[in-house]
């Protein structure tokens, strides 16, 4: 085959190219090879103009963004909630995020201001327990489930601090009340399982892997959760399915 290439070139610096491919091989004629010459010439230059314009509308836009939010400051100087609510919105609009958060340490915390998305997501740790953090920006509170149990614990707060304390206070009763009916607390799973098994079941578990063109910890995870749920269908039945 034949292959042309022309460079993209901006400023003396090579910034791509433009092929040509020709089977059975044919040499390229000098008209062509000027012509694909010309053609990469107008990609730079079209390239180009594409940057400035895209450059100087973000900058018009960063400008326009400003005096939006030094207006409402003008006008609201009572009133910070209107300039957090503002910022919230051009902050996350020009930065291309999916939500935008503004929080106040001078007011514990609080969050004053949320844009974007309804919820923002995050999550807090305590004795192994994990809990969602959603920010609902209806009622301005930090709403929190524990993730991974069966048994349900919901809890919310003004305030970062104030959804950890009422995060630790749910988890300490929740234990506390297990221990006080004599049944074990629910713990989250922490997704590392150690089993010994005999090299037999070992060597075949090898193989249902390759066979399926998984690594074994995929087909031991596919082949347990399928089990789970025969389970969960059937509390009666063991793991090969038949009654035990």
């Amino acid at each position: 085959f034949s292959a042309l290439f022309a460079p993209l070139l901006l400023g003396g610096r090579g910034i791509g190219a433009i092929a040509l491919f020709r089977m059975p091989g044919k040499p390229f004629s000098a008209k062509e090879i000027v012509l694909l010459t010309t053609f990469a010439e107008q990609a730079v230059i079209a390239i180009e103009n594409a940057r400035l314009f895209r450059e100087t509308r973000e900058a018009l836009e960063r400008q326009t963004a400003t005096a939006e939010i030094l207006r409402v400051i003008s006008e609201s100087s009572t009133d910070v909630q209107p300039a957090f609510d503002a910022i919230a919105e051009r902050a996350m609009a020009l930065c291309g995020a999916q939500g935008s958060l503004a929080i106040s340490r001078e007011s514990d915390s609080r969050a004053l201001a949320t844009y974007g998305a309804k919820t923002m997501n995050n999550a807090m740790s305590y004795r192994s327990y994990t809990a969602s953090m959603t920010f609902d920006a209806d009622d301005k509170i930090i709403v929190g489930r524990v993730l991974d149990l069966d048994d349900i614990i919901a809890f919310h707060g003004e305030s970062v601090s104030d959804f950890e304390t009422a995060f630790h206070a749910v988890i300490d009763a929740y234990i506390a009340a297990c221990e006080k009916l004599g049944s074990a607390p629910e713990k989250p799973a922490s997704g590392k399982l150690m089993l010994r098994v005999s090299p037999a079941v070992h060597a075949a578990a090898l193989k249902a892997a390759a066979r399926s063109g998984t690594s074994l910890n995929k087909w031991a995870e596919q082949a347990l959760s399928a089990a789970s749920r025969s389970h969960k269908g059937n509390p009666s039945a063991g793991a090969s399915g038949e009654p035990v």
